[in-house]
């Protein structure tokens, strides 16, 4: 017997429940159609958008037949008119979700056959062709894709043999190999374990394909992630090109929230021009940043930046085109700091250890250690105990600074080869170490009228030292010898001072048609310092002449002493600034203004040494700057000497030059910039993407450079001029496809030897992956870079990049710094 139920539009709604399965809950369904009960053979058959619901399972579909006998559930789809599949099976089981052609599920057992399923698992996509499901939730299958595209024909997928999906955890496969839009890509491997999990897995961090001139082909930083808990994780990197060149580093990120976070990378370097060069050169690095949370504790703070390399040099390295090519100079330090609070006395108390490398001095200097403590600014009346009224002693105000330093200066050589040896004798016959004490005591006194300010300050210096030299006659050897000695030795210096300075300002008014109006700031500033000779200098002969001269016994120590002889000085400056005001013709209602920069800063300084015997009057130094566009500005600066002069060989005497008919001086050095910037805005109704900054940035820099200088015997001028244009910026050519540009050079050179530095790069988006190919070079094309022996070195690198977007595929950790890069293959 069949019975037939047929419903209007709203059947849909309405359900009928079976109680009768012998199963713990109730089996709820509803169909939009029909539903058509075959009570003989104990089948339901639902039609059109059909829903079965069972405790947390959903079955939809077109169609629906449910075996009462069996406990199990069939669906499929239907086609319309035009043959289009619509309808199809959609299976949910909690947060488990699947979509399929067919499949047939027992609600007892709960096992299911299921053909054509595409399901979700974490942020992955898998595409089954035949599969069956257990009831421990694991799916068996064969012939599949694994994506984290949600296209139903994804961009790009990894396609499976057979595997086995362990929810929550993990993705079995057999062998496996990537397809980009369904084409084979050189990437398999036997067997993987794909992640399934919203947690972090250890996985495959995948390289950039490298190609660089000599150097040959290479995989840049391929590498594994290892998760070791939510407070740390790791990454090993590994480099190879087929010269022979290669690289390893290990990176571990912490973070202790709320406390603490920091990396820690060590890196070995093993560079080779060729695999068959004997010539071996390593180098070592290590880097460390540690870095307190602002909260962790209230007055105690440590912190920690290391960047060592062995060879002290940024030029050798594993990268063709190091990025800090030009860095000189590699600073490591681990500092501590301390604030405290003694009664109505505070400051700060710090201790350092770092180590200072440069490559053109070919030393390391090494703090080893150095501490600091400051007292805050504070005045005299601050043990006073009756706080009524303010007395004038409370106008003076005292800081003081102390600080101790042991200095080691050492040839990288040295050192390295007495790291190697495990020999540190370098640190103690290379060290100089003392004791500084800084005293500033100050007031300032403001007139009534406000019109200017005056300051007077007394500063005391006391310097101990426990290294210091002796230097004499020797009449054996006819010469000045010097003697090297440890133990203490004090020197001191004191000044006083005072300066003066305010604010003056002009106004102009015009009657033209736009108003003009303009205002010139000057900030005059005057100040004098006397500073007695109270210093240890030694008065010895100098040569066979008996001439004498003055020897400082700390010219060698940690802390020099000042110079030799009193001096009165006084400093002058002047500053300037030049502004306009223009009637806004665009605003006819409220009248308003636009304001100029006429002259951002015209400067003028120099001093005069009352105590001198002669050459009293220092050099006068001028600098300005101005921005007469907004895209170009304009710097410039000289040095005048208003000393009079030899013709022939530049010496200068007492006289000034006016007196000497050489006009108002002569100008010692000099020079003059101009810096012009221009670039398309970006505007509200741009749709274009991947833009960093705008369509496309001109830099353009002109440089002149004049410097006068005198040997005794002939006067020497020089004369540098160098301009440089610079173009980069970034385009999205379609859609999907964007262009970056940076192209630097020489206008000098750009027709004789044309030179310029390049980097262009294309890159191809789609909503789940992106891939990138990038082209850098540095000097000439066709004329290679030489090293130290004199061997051609690549000039140009090429890189060739995927990258899959899913955040799976990124292992991600909050807090934790430098991002993480992306992986895609996984296994625990």
């Amino acid at each position: 017997m069949i019975i037939p139920f047929f419903y209007g539009v709203n059947a849909y709604s309405q359900i009928v429940r079976v109680d009768d399965f012998g199963l713990d809950s109730p089996v709820k369904y509803s169909a939009r159609d029909s539903i058509v009960m075959d009570v003989p053979a104990q089948i339901i058959r639902l039609y059109g958008n059909a829903d079965v619901k069972y405790e947390e399972i959903n079955l939809s579909a077109d169609l629906i037949e449910i075996d009462i006998e069996k406990s199990e559930v069939q669906a499929t789809y239907s086609t319309d008119s035009l043959g289009n599949k619509i309808g199809k099976p959609f299976f949910t089981d909690g947060t488990e979700e699947v979509t399929c052609d067919a499949m047939r599920y027992n609600f007892k057992s709960e096992k299911a056959i299921i053909q054509e399923v595409r399901t979700q698992q974490a942020d992955g996509y898998i595409h089954m062709e035949f599969s069956k499901r257990l009831p421990n939730e694991e799916i068996h299958f064969k012939n599949g894709k694994y994506t984290t595209c949600d296209k139903e024909n994804p961009h790009y997928h990894f396609q499976l043999s057979k595997a086995i999906v362990i929810p929550g955890k993990r993705i079995v496969t057999g062998p496996i190999h990537m397809r980009i839009l369904n084409i084979p890509m050189p990437i398999a491997f036997p067997f993987s374990f794909l992640p399934n999990s919203d947690t972090r897995k250890h996985g495959l961090i995948l390289p950039s394909f490298s190609l660089a001139g000599n150097y040959g082909s290479g995989l840049e930083n391929l590498g594994y992630y290892f998760p070791i808990n939510n407070k740390l994780e790791n990454y090993v990197y590994g480099t190879v090109y087929t010269s022979g060149r290669w690289a390893v580093s290990d990176q571990l990120n912490y973070n202790n929230k709320y406390k603490y976070s920091g990396t820690v990378k060590l890196g070995f370097e093993h560079l080779q021009g060729f695999f068959y060069e004997e010539s071996i050169a390593n180098n070592y690095t290590v880097y460390w940043n540690h870095s307190q949370a602002t909260k962790a504790h209230p007055s105690l703070r440590f912190g920690a930046n290391i960047d060592f390399r062995s060879n002290n040099d940024a030029s050798q390295t594993i990268e063709i085109i190091p990025e800090n090519v030009f860095n000189t100079a590699f600073n490591s330090a681990i500092n501590l700091n301390k604030s405290w609070k003694l009664d109505q006395f505070s400051g700060t108390w710090s201790g350092k250890l770092s180590l200072q490398q440069n490559s053109e001095t070919e030393n390391f200097v090494m703090e080893l250690p150095s501490f600091n403590l400051s007292v805050n600014r504070f005045d005299l009346g601050v043990l006073r105990k009756n706080k009524i009224g303010k007395k004038w002693y409370e106008n003076i105000a005292i800081t003081y600074t102390a600080s101790s330093l042991n200095r080691v200066t050492v040839n990288d050589s040295v050192a390295s080869a007495g790291l190697r040896n495990a020999d540190l004798s370098f640190i103690a016959d290379n060290s100089t170490s003392g004791i500084k004490q800084h005293v500033v005591v100050q007031t300032n006194l403001k007139p009534k009228s406000g019109w200017f300010n005056f300051n007077l300050n007394t500063t005391y210096d006391e310097n101990w030292n426990f290294q210091s030299i002796e230097n004499y006659w020797n009449p054996l050897n006819q010469s000045v010898d010097t003697n090297f000695m440890n133990g203490f030795k004090t020197a001191r210096s004191v000044s006083f001072s005072g300066s003066l300075n305010t604010n003056l300002y002009g106004y102009l008014k015009t009657n033209f048609a736009n108003k003009l109006k303009f205002r010139h700031v000057m900030t005059p500033n005057i100040s004098f310092t006397y500073r007695p000779d109270i210093g240890e200098y030694q008065l010895i002969q100098i040569d066979t002449a008996g001439n004498t001269g003055y020897f400082s016994p700390f010219s060698a120590s940690l802390y020099n002493e000042q110079a030799k002889g009193a001096s009165g000085l006084i400093n002058y400056s002047l500053a300037n600034i030049l502004e306009m005001k223009k009637l806004d013709k665009a605003d006819t209602i409220n009248n308003t203004f636009k304001s100029f920069k006429l002259i951002d800063r015209f400067n003028i300084s120099g001093s005069y040494d009352l105590l001198r015997d002669s050459l009293n009057l220092s050099n006068f130094i001028f600098s300005m700057q101005t921005t007469p566009i907004k895209m170009f500005s304009i710097q410039a600066g000289w040095t005048l000497n208003p000393y009079a002069y030899s013709n022939e060989t530049g010496i200068t005497n007492s006289n000034y030059a006016w007196n000497n008919a050489q006009g108002i001086g002569r100008v010692t050095s000099a020079n003059f910039a101009v810096n012009g910037r221009y670039g398309t805005k970006r505007t509200k109704s741009d749709t274009l993407r991947n833009l960093k900054n705008s369509v496309f940035n001109i830099n353009f820099q002109y440089n002149i450079n004049y410097s006068r200088n005198s040997n005794g015997i002939v006067q020497q001028d020089t004369f540098g001029l160098t301009h440089t244009i610079r173009v980069n910026g970034d385009l999205e050519l379609w859609k999907l496809w964007s262009f970056d540009y940076d192209i630097m050079t020489d206008l000098m050179t750009l027709l004789s030897n044309p030179n310029p530095s390049v980097r262009i790069g294309v890159k191809r988006e789609l909503h789940c992956w992106e891939t990138s190919l990038s082209f850098t070079k540095t000097n000439n094309f066709f004329a290679p870079m030489l090293d130290d022996d004199n061997n051609t070195s690549p000039n140009y690198v090429i890189r060739f990049k995927i990258n899959i977007k899913a955040s799976m595929f990124n292992a991600f950790l909050p807090e934790l710094t430098p991002r993480i890069p992306q992986t895609w293959y996984t296994t625990e």
